[in-house]
């Protein structure tokens, strides 16, 4: 599987659940509740992981942290809000890494 790690990637995922939600929601009403569960539990079972890996992404990325948050506040409040919360901290995510690269610049060390 490969995986796209430019930043007009998310622009287009989003573009296309957004559409899927509110263009496409009267296909979505003719599939029964069992298909709908089957891919549902289909899509979260790949998001179980080993704590290793939990632990790995932790070191890697400050996306880590919006996880964090993502799974607190559906926890404690409603699915709405963190949904807003995560498309809102992934563009500010993004724009701290666009401002602070790693590495050196030529004549800096």
């Amino acid at each position: 599987m490969c995986l796209v790690r430019m930043p007009i990637a998310i622009i287009i995922t989003a573009t296309v659940v957004i559409v899927a939600l509110y263009d496409l929601m009267f296909v979505f009403y003719w599939i029964p509740t069992a298909g709908l569960s089957a891919v549902i539990i289909h899509a979260v079972a790949d998001l179980v992981t080993s704590p290793q890996q939990v632990y790995s992404h932790w070191q890697v990325s400050l996306g880590f942290v919006i996880w964090v948050a993502a799974v607190l506040i559906r926890i404690f409040s409603s699915i709405e809000k963190d949904i807003y919360m995560s498309i809102c901290a992934s563009p500010a995510l993004l724009l701290i890494h666009v401002t602070h690269p790693c590495g050196y610049f030529l004549g800096k060390p």
